[in-house]
């Protein structure tokens, strides 16, 4: 009979040491300074103009935000006191490739933001600090939530109490991938609506929520170049007027110059125009010399071969032909002038001297 009391007994103090502990359980909530289960909205705005991103960026860009939240507790028998970070109603994609990215905008490959929450260490006794924060718009566990660094019951709170009042801090950075193409982007904008990115709130949803939303716009820079300048003056030396007769067809005189191009963004192509000075025979006119029938021409080279200059009319040419040194710098195109005949029947000797405008620009 003492044996059975013995085990009697120890059973009841093993029951009763257990319902101790599940009493002293205390769960905090994110709420509003007047509500332990208000749902509030927080809005990122990120705007930015002229915008010149580049492949493989890390940070390309940051913006912040910050918003009011107050920590509340209650005893529960359920303990509960992660704070997470989830992509609900969210109209985002994920990078496939990085835990804490998204996909800025789905017509611009290789674009990303990641979007992060520091919100004030909880430091009213009960609970203390946090152990991981930041935390991340994310789906990964590893990023995306975070427990107290410490916390104790507070078994005497039987109804929600409001115990501090804090921030909840929002970064949003863009960064760009090696798929990142600034010819591609050039010009466009993102977040040119309100967009839902996620929800921070109680792990297991008690108390409120903080919906996290993003507004732009961010327009990206449109490609172009900050100045060109070409040489002043092109010396095509000295040609028998009988070579002209004898191939009135010719390019005479093949002289090299350049066309440089400054601070570039996004590798642009180039617009030359010369249809604004006297042509004739698809050359400018020799206005300013004293030689019958002869003008000048114009022409670029390629990688692999030349290619002459309609004068009557505006001419694209291709940023391949552009020898940029990357997407953010100075380019060259390599040109050349040569002498030709306007009129054979008018062929007579002098000087050439033309001076001509050359309007540059982009599409």
């Amino acid at each position: 009979t003492i044996m059975k009391i013995k085990y009697l007994y120890a059973i009841l103090l093993f029951a009763f040491s257990g319902s101790s502990a599940l009493a002293a359980g205390c769960t905090m909530m994110l709420g509003s300074t007047s509500s332990y289960n208000a749902d509030s909205e927080v809005n990122i705005t990120a705007t930015a103009s002229g915008l010149a991103l580049l492949p493989s960026t890390d940070d390309a860009l940051q913006k912040s935000s910050s918003a009011p939240v107050s920590y509340w507790v209650k005893n529960e028998n359920k303990q509960t006191r992660t704070v997470i970070f989830l992509p609900e109603g969210s109209t985002f994609q994920p990078d496939s490739s990085n835990s804490k990215g998204w996909q800025a905008d789905s017509t611009i490959p290789g674009l990303f933001f990641t979007l992060s929450a520091n919100l004030t260490p909880p430091s009213f006794g009960y609970i203390t600090g946090w152990k991981t924060m930041p935390i991340y718009l994310s789906n990964n566990a590893n990023v995306n939530q975070s427990l107290p660094a410490s916390a104790l019951g507070c078994s005497s709170i039987s109804s929600p109490t409001k115990v501090q009042d804090a921030t909840a801090a929002f970064t949003l950075t863009l960064y760009t991938t090696t798929a990142f193409d600034p010819a591609k982007a050039a010009g466009k904008q993102i977040f040119t609506t309100r967009q839902k990115a996620g929800v921070v709130k109680d792990k297991d949803n008690r108390g409120g929520a903080l919906d996290v939303y993003i507004s732009g716009p961010i327009t990206i820079s449109a490609s172009g170049c900050g100045a060109f300048n070409a040489e002043k003056k092109v010396d095509l030396g000295e040609l028998n007027a009988s070579e002209l007769r004898a191939k009135p067809d010719g390019e005479f005189n093949n002289t090299p110059f350049k066309i440089t191009l400054n601070n570039c963004y996004a590798k642009p192509s180039l617009i030359i125009n010369v249809s604004n000075n006297q042509i004739k025979n698809n050359l400018l006119a020799n206005t300013n010399g004293q030689a019958g029938g002869v003008g000048i021409g114009l022409g670029y080279k390629t990688a692999t071969t030349s290619e002459r200059l309609d004068m009557t009319k505006a001419v694209t040419i291709d940023a391949a032909n552009m020898n940029y040194t990357d997407n953010y710098g100075d380019g060259a195109l390599d040109m050349y002038a040569f002498l030709g005949v306007t009129d054979t029947a008018a062929i007579s000797g002098g000087s050439v001297d033309v001076s001509a405008i050359i309007t540059l620009s982009h599409p």
